[in-house]
């Protein structure tokens, strides 16, 4: 059986039922909503007839309270939805080989620091927000990954545009193991060097980027990677002091087509030193939750496991290399 069948499976008998649990709610916040719709209207069609202005002044306060408690009772259930979600995804995933136990913390994210350290981006940040933080390990391979929005202000528009928004990977690898005259294992020296994989499709949006590795004396080493439709997909850029073969092989060249291919999202990833970051674009979020039409869905609940379980089998790759 493979994952995707095991996984409907698992979706049948654990994510369905919390759906369900999730929908009565989602009713019974529509059915106090359209109540208080009612109740406004009755209100005002009373005040309006009967030329009551003293009863509008009176039913403000309760009304403010009921519609304060009904907007609080929304707040409540869509901060509920999301991480409870994620939570019975990440038990499945964790399930497979070589994955430690994954975690999950709604309001963590991955700090400004480790976002510009990527290279990937080449901008300012007049406005960094996260959330859903994970955490776990795949192989020897520790790692933290994110939901991002990241927009700086551009003078031209007067306004904030938009540098980054989707999920953001980071983990680090590459370092040398090596045993001490007693016999331990320490952790060698580091790897230097900069590798940047960027989608073809945005290069006139990342002249800043490019021209930030190109101060660096990097170069663009397309023509060394042997996978064509990886080369049509991608520009590569790497620092004369990386062994980039050692880094974006075919069969990983392959994989991260791949997941373009199967995501239909634009992926960025780089390898600094040490350290491997991997970017997504995404211009939704999958996960949160509607008021008005119902969350039960295979389908949405299959495209969030399908996006993690491929970016992990980006690392579990990059493990088998470590």
């Amino acid at each position: 059986m493979n994952r995707q069948d095991e996984f409907r499976i698992f979706y049948n008998h654990t994510i369905f039922p919390a759906l369900v649990r999730f929908e009565r709610k989602r009713k019974r916040l529509l059915l106090w909503l359209f109540s208080t719709i009612v109740i406004i209207l009755l209100v005002t069609a009373i005040v309006l007839l009967l030329q009551l202005p003293s009863l509008a002044l009176l039913s403000i306060v309760p009304l403010g309270i009921y519609v304060s408690w009904l907007w609080y009772k929304t707040y409540k259930f869509k901060q509920a939805f999301k991480p409870t979600v994620i939570r019975l995804v990440l038990d499945f995933l964790d399930n497979a080989v070589n994955y430690g136990t994954l975690r999950y913390e709604a309001n963590g994210y991955i700090g400004k620091e480790d976002f510009f350290n990527s290279h990937l981006f080449a901008a300012q940040a007049t406005e960094y927000r996260g959330e859903d933080y994970i955490t776990g390990k795949i192989g020897e391979l520790d790692f933290e990954l994110c939901e991002l929005s990241v927009k700086d202000f551009s003078s031209v528009r007067n306004r904030l545009d938009t540098v980054f928004r989707g999920m953001f990977l980071h983990t680090t690898f590459f370092r040398q193991k090596l045993r001490d005259e007693n016999g331990e294992i320490v952790v060698g020296e580091q790897l230097n060097g900069v590798i940047l994989v960027l989608p073809r499709a945005r290069k006139q949006y990342l002249t800043r980027t490019i021209r930030q590795i190109a101060a660096m004396r990097g170069k663009n080493i397309d023509l060394e990677m042997h996978n064509a439709l990886f080369r049509e997909a991608f520009m590569v850029f790497a620092t004369p002091d990386t062994v980039h073969t050692r880094f974006l092989s075919e069969p990983m060249q392959e994989a991260i087509l791949q997941y373009r291919q199967y995501s239909g999202k634009d992926i960025y990833l780089s390898v600094v030193n040490s350290d491997i970051y991997i970017a997504v674009t995404k211009d939704k979020d999958l996960l949160e939750p509607y008021i008005f039409r119902s969350n039960v869905s295979f389908e949405l609940m299959r495209e969030f496991y399908n996006d993690l379980d491929l970016i992990m089998q980006i690392i579990e790759d990059f493990d088998g290399r470590n």
